[in-house]
């Protein structure tokens, strides 16, 4: 087979003689495509746009005068979680319940892969992804802009719950964790209330510490009488007193030696347990001061729990679009007349160049 060399005029003058039947087939081609163009559905897009909040809203405040900074916008964690909500098969059924989609999308739900046809259907139309801006853009389409617009904001809204209950139940745990703790503290407030009434009473003690200055007290002015006593009947007996002065102040010393030696038992037994009741009752105040501050983050956790709070902050809500978003027809049309015209093209040089080909040396060449 010879090598022919063709040029760009060779070319055109292959397309010069068939201009009218690539003439005729690009404008059927338009004219079709045109036809086929008009045919198919017309869908509209809404568009609802948020940014994530941040974790700390839904926290209790803290206890004391001083109010810790708070971040109002989420971080990049925040935002991840929001987007994988979004795309979770919760929303998605949330959506098909919500809105009857089996119906609006024309599949039957008893058939086998109707839930997998349904989802499919929906992720066509369902689109969610962040912007350079750090927000998220959440869209969808439909043949009917209110529909669009309404499913837009319900699963915005259905998003906002989902992630609100995951902090919910974070705090759930946290409570039941605080309640099982106080009812462990309030026990051992209570034993320790216990004991110390049993060594109170044990050891006669009120008050450790006005109770052991009071012992002092009187342990030194009783001592002090006896030494006193003593002196004063020793003077009495070397100067010869009188028999009932000498015996009065021997009957109150032997009475004052009888007072200190019940002070120094009392006073050896309040020793022995005042060291066990002070410690009681510095473990017991103690005790009472945490069991005070958790009971108040109990409440504060509480209300945080009951109250509600924002997990995403709203930029915009969808609404009806006016203008639809496909089918654009016309760049169809322009694409496909011009493919049209490219490929008859091809088609025109490539069965000019095959007719001076020689077949049957071709398929004997080796």
């Amino acid at each position: 087979m010879e090598n022919q060399d063709y040029n760009l005029q060779d070319i055109l003058k292959v397309l010069s003689r068939n201009k009218k039947y690539l003439l005729y087939t690009t404008i059927c081609a338009a004219l079709l495509s045109a036809l086929i163009s008009f045919l198919l559905p017309v869908y509209y897009k809404s568009l609802t746009s948020f940014y994530a909040a941040s974790p700390d809203l839904g926290l209790p405040n803290t206890i004391g005068t001083i109010e810790l900074p708070r971040q109002v916008y989420g971080s990049d964690y925040d935002i991840d979680r929001l987007l994988a909500i979004a795309e979770s098969d919760e929303v998605y059924s949330h959506l098909i319940s919500k809105f009857g989609l089996f119906n609006h999308y024309d599949i039957d739900s008893v058939k086998v892969r109707a839930p997998y046809l349904i989802r499919e259907e929906l992720k066509d139309r369902y689109k969610v992804l962040k912007t350079k801006l750090g927000a998220i853009e959440l869209t969808v389409e439909d043949k009917d802009p209110r529909i669009a617009a309404n499913m837009a904001n319900e699963a915005r809204d259905h998003i906002n719950l989902l992630s609100q209950s995951l902090m919910k139940q974070s705090q759930s745990a946290t409570l039941e964790s605080y309640k099982t703790n106080l009812a462990y503290q309030a026990q051992s407030v209570n034993a320790i209330s216990d004991s110390i009434m049993f060594y109170r009473q044990k050891y006669n003690i009120v008050d450790t510490k006005s109770q052991g200055e009071v012992y002092s007290e009187l342990l030194a002015n009783t001592h002090a009488t006896v030494e006193s006593t003593k002196s004063i009947l020793e003077y009495y007996k070397e100067v010869g007193g009188s028999r009932d002065s000498i015996r009065k102040y021997t009957v109150f010393a032997a009475t004052s030696e009888k007072k200190l030696q019940a002070l120094d038992k009392e006073m050896e037994l309040f020793n022995s347990g005042s060291s066990k009741v002070q410690q009681l009752v510095i473990e017991y105040e103690r005790l009472i001061s945490q069991l005070a501050l958790d009971s108040q983050r109990d409440k504060l956790l509480k209300s945080a729990h009951e109250s509600p709070f924002k997990a995403l902050h709203v930029i915009e809500l969808a609404n009806p679009p006016v203008i639809k978003s496909k089918p654009l027809r016309s760049l169809i049309v322009v694409s496909v007349t011009f493919l049209t015209f490219l490929f008859s093209s091809a088609f025109v040089l490539l069965k000019s160049n095959m007719t001076d080909w020689n077949w049957r040396e071709i398929w004997n060449e080796k």
